[in-house]
């Protein structure tokens, strides 16, 4: 067996938890944990637009 694969950005955390705000990590993806929106940082802004599974 192998090792699992971790991103080598966010070490598997998936983001960083800034109080009620959680940023994802841009590497391996931006996964919004049931909230429906994802933060995304948009030519120096901080912006929340819609996650994917929003538009199932």
């Amino acid at each position: 067996m192998t090792d699992p694969i971790t991103c080598p950005e966010c070490q598997g955390r998936r983001g960083v938890q800034l109080g009620e705000l959680f940023l994802s990590c841009t590497f391996c993806g931006r996964f919004c944990l049931g909230s429906k929106k994802v933060t995304h940082i948009e030519a120096g802004t901080l912006v929340i637009v819609p996650c994917r599974c929003a538009e199932d």
